[in-house]
């Protein structure tokens, strides 16, 4: 009899909730946080030590959720405060009065960049959802991210759907797929308006404008109209992305969507084929729309988002064949602990050169996030049920 994927990946959980719970979670919250001025620190030297970089929203919001998922998987440290501050210090120093969130402040907390950046809305919306979720049910949550949503539907709204940018550049998919994500997390947690009409909404553009019909390939950057942009934005693919995209169409899915394995498949597929390099194991940093690769850098989040979404595929496509997406599985595992190989453990490398060598020298908080996902994922799979979205604790 064949043995059950999930018991083939069981020991690599183990070594995945080994390493969150002995050291990550440990470390970041007794190194990451800063509590004589409030946040999150923005890097951290590869021996623990804070660097002293400007704070971007997005980071905040992204420590907020890992703190999130620490207490979902049962840490039994003071994941709640962390969580709660890392929030806190979000709405406190970066949310305007009309409900925007600027893009970054100095380590005191004063604001040095203004921009009201999308990917920032969208990830203080997500933030915003999971804090709510486990730290207890907080009216004023749901209302701060309701007030970030009607500031993009009131100053952002694109006429063709989504949102424009802040600045002169071309619109991206990327910040709409974070918003798609963080509708999901709100109606998650209990919450459908106005949250399933945003979901909606960018499901909407990742199949009829993001995804090239033909081939699957995910485009980054569009005109004003939404068409795929030309001059040096043309034919950026991210295999990241296509994994991140499958995988959040499935949580749509679940949540009481229509079915779009037909674009989950082509994405995937597309992300295979083109976007892995056979020799090192590792899913790339970037390829054009024919596949031809065109950066052969990895970063650490485009392996866990292999991981993660070749983990979904195996536990809610039972009738698809297991064996790419268990060997995908293991081997975007083996090449995230490669990362995460470091004399100080709990922190990791962010990037692969061409050549094999790693030229970090600090760990940026902003990959917790992605290293986060992709374990949980691995973890619910393995112990046998979806992890809960609120915790006992």
């Amino acid at each position: 009899m064949p043995v059950p994927p999930a018991s083939l990946l069981a020991p690599l959980a183990r070594r995945g909730r080994d390493w969150l719970f002995e050291a990550a979670f440990p470390l970041w919250q007794e190194r990451g946080l800063d509590r004589d001025a409030g946040g999150c620190h923005e890097r951290l030297a590869l021996d623990g030590t804070p660097t002293g970089h400007d704070r971007r929203a997005f980071v905040q919001a992204r420590q907020a959720y890992c703190f999130c998922e620490a207490g979902r998987l049962g840490w039994d440290g003071p994941w709640r405060e962390a969580a709660l501050h890392a929030a806190g210090y979000l709405i406190d120093r970066f949310q305007r009065p009309d409900g925007a969130i600027i893009h970054a402040v100095d380590p005191a907390g004063r604001p040095v960049d203004g921009r009201v950046d999308l990917y920032d809305q969208a990830f203080a919306i997500f933030a915003l959802a999971h804090v709510h979720a486990t730290c207890g049910a907080d009216p004023h949550l749901s209302e701060q991210a309701r007030r970030v949503l009607a500031h993009l539907r009131e100053a952002r709204a694109h006429p063709g759907g989504g949102f424009t940018e802040a600045g002169a550049g071309p619109l991206r998919q990327n910040p709409h797929m974070h918003l798609l994500e963080a509708a999901l997390a709100w109606m998650e947690a209990g919450r459908p308006e106005p949250w399933t009409e945003l979901a909606d909404e960018m499901v909407g553009l990742a199949t009829e404008r993001f995804v090239d019909r033909q081939t699957g390939a995910l485009f980054e950057f569009f005109e004003a109209d939404w068409s795929p942009a030309g001059g040096r934005a043309a034919g950026v693919i991210e295999p990241g992305h296509q994994y991140e995209w499958a995988w959040l169409l499935e949580r749509r899915t679940a949540l009481g969507g229509q079915d779009f394995w037909e674009h989950q498949a082509r994405l995937y597929a597309f992300a295979e084929e083109h976007g892995r390099d056979g020799l090192r194991g590792l899913a790339l940093h970037d390829v054009d729309v024919t596949g031809r690769v065109t950066g052969r850098h990895a970063r650490i989040w485009a392996q866990t988002e292999r991981l993660r979404t070749s983990v979904m595929l195996l536990a809610r496509r039972p009738d698809q064949p297991p064996g790419a997406c268990l060997g995908a599985a293991v081997e975007s595992f083996c090449a995230l602990e490669g990362f995460l190989d470091v004399p100080l453990r709990g922190l990791w490398r962010d990037r692969q050169d061409a050549d094999g060598r790693f030229p970090d020298a600090t760990a940026p908080a902003s990959s917790f996030y992605h290293i986060v996902t992709g374990l949980t994922e691995l973890i619910g799979f393995c112990e046998g049920a979806p992890l809960s979205r609120t915790p006992d604790a």
